[in-house]
Formats: C-alpha cells, structure tokens, sequence
C-alpha cells in the first residue's frame, strides 16, 4: 500500500472503479468519451461529500473549497469569482454548514469511531488482473488490519 496524494493517484495509468462503472451505468462508448472528454459530472452533492470525508478521513488537511455570497451561480459577478478561485470547489453560504455536523456525528458514533481509531487512510493499492492482464488501481479510505 501507497501512502500518495490524490494527485499522484489519479496520474497512475490504470483503470479503477469510478472509470469502470461507466461499463455498467452507459455503454462502451460512454465509458471512452468520459476518458478521452476529461469531463466530471461534478455537483454540489459530490462536492459535498468530498469536504464530508476529508473532516472524517483526513482532518489536518485543509479546507479546498471558498464560499460564494453573490446569489445565484450567474452574471458576470459569479464568473469572476469563479475565475478567481479556479480548481476551488465553490459553495453558497450555508451549504457546507450540515455537513460539519454530519462529519461530527460520525466520529461521535461509536461504531464508526471503532471502525476509525487506528485506521491507515487513504491508501493507495494496484494490482494486475490475472486474466485480462489491466493495470488496476483504489484508494482505501480507510484500512484497519484485522487483529487476530
């Protein structure tokens, strides 16, 4: 296992489940264009739950994300900001709010604490497939070797 940052990870040439899942939710083909578009069908939900997990998994790292107090994501005010903090995730106020106090019920929660205290995170694993001989790679959350 890997201890590398998200960006050394997604520059591994190899498939993982969010590539691959295409397979299964379109077709072939969708699967090729989401790899040769580089688009990401990114929202406020995924965003979301990204700063949920980084204040669960990975609380020393900083926040990545700016608030946004114009109104609506529109007009040429909002493209500025946006151009301004380009690679930011931008959320409206109160947006972020609930999921503090979700990111502190789970560590509150005494099964996810046991799941949680003295876990390695975000490790990164890759392997070859045996029978199709792809480059395969994932990022573990969270891995907690069992005590025996």
């Amino acid at each position: 296992m890997l201890a590398i940052s998200f960006d050394e990870y997604c520059r591994i040439d190899a498939v993982n489940w969010s590539k691959l899942k295409r397979l299964w939710v379109g077709s072939p083909l969708h699967y090729k264009y989401h790899l040769e578009s580089g688009e990401d069908d990114d929202s406020v939900g995924r965003a979301l739950g990204r700063e949920c997990h980084r204040l669960v998994l990975e609380p020393d790292s900083p926040p990545d994300y700016v608030i946004w107090e114009g109104g609506d994501r529109r007009g040429k005010a909002w493209k500025e900001f946006e151009a301004e903090h380009n690679g930011k995730t931008i959320f409206k106020p109160g947006e972020v709010s609930s999921v503090y106090k979700q990111a502190e019920a789970i560590l509150k929660h005494p099964v996810a604490r046991s799941y949680l205290e003295g876990a390695e995170f975000e490790k990164t694993i890759q392997w070859q497939h045996r029978h199709t001989k792809l480059n395969c790679k994932g990022r573990l959350d969270a891995y907690k070797p069992s005590v025996i």
